[in-house]
């Protein structure tokens, strides 16, 4: 039975990459072409991180160094600072070493492909489904309305935030479920690691994913307590779960800290309340 269920497990997820890949069948077809939304000219793609993928490659072609200032646009503005540079996301170096528009095609399969594969392993491995509701799961969360969309709009960023949710719930629950200390810290230690990939994607979406996590592990904090009633097991599995902070800190700092300098100057920290909800929908 075991033996079956692996070889679904691995039928499963070859069905998942092979649906990101016909997915994004048109731009294999036309690597060095854009695409965009119906009836626009244009896309957060072109106008923004396809510059910076540009810019980064030729500094470091030219100079061998990260480029911390950009004095293209504005008269010059910070740019490892800004975290829409995503300058120290792993996967967005291989724009240094491959050509910059087909890469970014390349990435929004691994995005699918990471999301699909990753919810498929939170679901079947952790939430104990079958291989087959793991298959639909995966399908749902990698082809959502919301993902299709920021793909369309060029949401570049957005999509490699997205693909990493299912990783971080998954490394949360198995630092909670292990039975020994030294393992749940380690999981706990994984999933600051990933938030803190998540931010050097898209910081909003490290925000919001860092809320459900916090949210969740209260939760369960507070059930571990009550079935067990053994405040030391409690306490012991709560300073474990504190190296997801911890982890997020030490290996986002590199992101973190040129963005906290760069919020002391601009403009938007001086915004109000009222002046950031201007065009919200009233209640």
């Amino acid at each position: 039975v075991r033996a079956f269920a692996n070889a679904q497990d691995v039928c499963y997820l070859l069905v998942l990459c092979l649906v990101a890949i016909l997915f994004l069948w048109p731009a294999w077809l036309q690597p060095d072409s854009f695409w965009y939304p119906p009836d626009s000219e244009f896309s957060d793609l072109t106008i923004t991180h396809w510059p910076n993928m540009v810019f980064a490659r030729e500094s470091w072609r030219e100079h061998g160094e990260i480029p911390l200032w950009r004095p293209l646009i504005m008269g010059g503005a910070p740019f490892v600072g800004n975290p829409q540079s995503t300058y120290f996301y792993p996967l967005n170096w291989l724009f240094l070493v491959l050509p910059v528009t087909p890469t970014f095609h390349l990435l929004f399969g691994l995005d699918m492909v990471v999301a699909g594969l990753t919810f498929y392993g939170l679901m079947r491995w952790s939430y104990k489904v079958s291989p087959f509701a793991a298959l639909i799961g995966g399908l749902g969360y990698m082809l959502t309305p919301k993902f299709i969309t920021h793909i369309a709009a060029g949401h570049v960023a957005l999509c490699q935030a997205f693909s990493w949710g299912p990783l971080l719930v998954w490394l949360l629950r198995s630092a909670i479920g292990q039975k020994r200390a030294i393992q749940a810290a380690f999981r706990a230690a994984c999933c600051g690691a990933a938030l803190a990939m998540v931010f050097f994607a898209y910081p909003p979406s490290a925000f919001y994913d860092a809320l459900l996590l916090g949210a969740y592990a209260l939760y369960r904090l507070i059930v571990l307590w009550r079935d067990s009633a053994n405040a030391k097991k409690t306490m012991s599995m709560a300073l474990c779960l504190l190296l997801v902070p911890l982890a997020l800190l030490l290996v986002g700092a590199i992101q973190i800290l040129p963005t906290l300098e760069l919020m002391t100057v601009i403009t938007r920290s001086t915004l109000t309340l009222q002046d950031a909800g201007r065009d919200s929908l009233p209640w």
